[in-house]
């Protein structure tokens, strides 16, 4: 009976996830598309140089303090205690990282465009990614909130408006003045994200007056700043192996070629958001308040159930459709990337099977083993990359990315049933 609730809870979470992964798709498509001409691939991978750049700078500042707000947040729900001075010290905390780290890259501008960029004349890049991270701190912590109150709907509706309004305001920009538009809708994107979770926010929670988000509990730090560690040596790793790869990609076969393995990076992450939001949504709050074995197989077997055939699925129609993808989404420059793609698909699949178990780490506040996780995830990626790229090309590092996913999906199937509270190895 209990499977079959659980079940129930994830198919229509999984609906509600497919409208939103519908508009994605369709405002992905166009984006792509504006992007691979107006940029061409070159430029496409400059763009997602600097995006990777705020995502790497953000995990520092905010992401684990958010996963820290969601855990922390489903526990006082449950408790009935009040959650905001969680809420207010984490949006406190994440900003003041935020700044100063804006502050330092603005500072050394000039050394980070030739390291990432290898050129110069893309300042512009920098000082979009530096501009827009207080507003990506101040946007993750409304939803991390949501998210721990459960409120599943907000959540998903959240992103998909952003992230259409984004699209579409990108779009524009990339369409009128270039890779500087493109630079400028990096801001646009963390500004649209802020003000669309304060609105979800703010309906959640009526009649509430803004002057509560200005307070920092320093008894709340300890707490969240355990989350803060384990993102910011995880967001290190894995946000850093991504520039690393990507630079390894551009000096060993050019920033063309790079664009094309970017593209396939972007199929993967419009395709995969249903799995991977469903996951989020449903098993972070969940996991939270499990302490037995049995919970976690109880979640574990309908998620199993549910996301791994819709990720079967759905690798099998980007495959079959490929060709049209490719012809719809980008040009023909791109046009080689199609002989790679079941590359890229089966390092998909393994992604996702990883996360299944992977994201009790997080539920469970494993920092320890979490960045000995990420670390050496990064580091098999980054060098098995460095090693089969000069040798098989773009199909090195996408053979790199099903290499690092297989160690990465057995090791967190140990972490979950050896070394979780619940494991008769952790008790001991």
């Amino acid at each position: 009976m209990k499977l079959a609730v659980v079940g129930r809870e994830l198919l229509s979470l999984t609906g509600l996830n497919a409208l939103a992964l519908a508009v994605r798709i369709g405002s992905g498509l166009l984006l792509m598309k504006v992007m691979a001409v107006t940029l061409g691939s070159a430029g496409f991978a400059l763009y997602s140089q600097a995006q990777n750049l705020v995502a790497l700078l953000t995990g520092f500042s905010t992401t684990g303090l958010a996963a820290g707000v969601t855990k922390l947040t489903a526990e006082r729900d449950g408790q009935r205690l009040d959650p905001w001075p969680i809420w207010s010290t984490a949006m406190m905390a994440g900003l003041g990282v935020a700044t100063c780290l804006m502050i330092g890259l603005l500072l050394l501008g000039d050394t980070l465009e030739t390291r990432l960029f290898d050129a110069n004349g893309h300042a512009g890049l920098i000082w979009a990614a530096a501009l827009a991270l207080p507003l990506a701190s101040c946007a993750a912590v409304p939803l991390a909130a949501l998210n721990g109150m459960r409120a599943s709907v907000a959540c998903i509706m959240a992103p998909m408006l952003s992230g259409l309004l984004s699209a579409l305001g990108t779009v524009a920009l990339c369409w009128q003045f270039g890779l500087a538009g493109a630079a400028g809708s990096i801001i646009l994107m963390q500004l649209l994200a802020l003000l669309i979770n304060l609105y979800f926010f703010g309906r959640k929670m009526p009649g509430v007056p803004s002057r509560r988000w200005l307070h920092l509990d320093s008894a709340q730090l300890r707490p969240l700043w355990g989350f803060g560690a384990m993102a910011l040596l995880g967001g290190l790793a894995s946000q850093g192996c991504l520039l690393f790869v990507r630079s390894t990609l551009g000096e060993q076969l050019g920033w063309s070629l790079t664009g094309q393995w970017q593209a396939l990076q972007k199929i993967s992450e419009i395709y995969l958001t249903l799995a991977t939001t469903t996951l989020t949504l449903y098993y972070l709050p969940r996991l939270s308040s499990i302490d037995n074995r049995a919970g976690f197989i109880a979640l574990l077997a309908p998620a199993m159930a549910w996301i791994l055939p819709c990720t079967l699925v759905g690798s099998t129609i980007v495959y079959l459709a490929r060709d049209w993808i490719i012809r719809t989404a980008f040009t023909p420059e791109f046009g080689p990337i199609a002989d790679l793609m079941h590359i890229q698909l089966s390092a998909d699949i393994l992604r996702i099977a990883s996360y299944l178990f992977a994201m009790v780490m997080w539920a469970k506040r494993m920092v320890r083993v979490f960045v000995v996780m990420e670390c050496g995830f990064a580091l098999t990626y980054g060098l098995s990359t460095a090693l089969l790229t000069p040798t098989l090309g773009l199909a090195g590092a996408l053979w790199a990315q099903v290499l690092s996913y297989t160690c990465y999906l057995i090791a967190s199937l140990f972490v979950a049933f050896r070394l979780a509270p619940w494991s008769e190895a952790h008790k001991q």
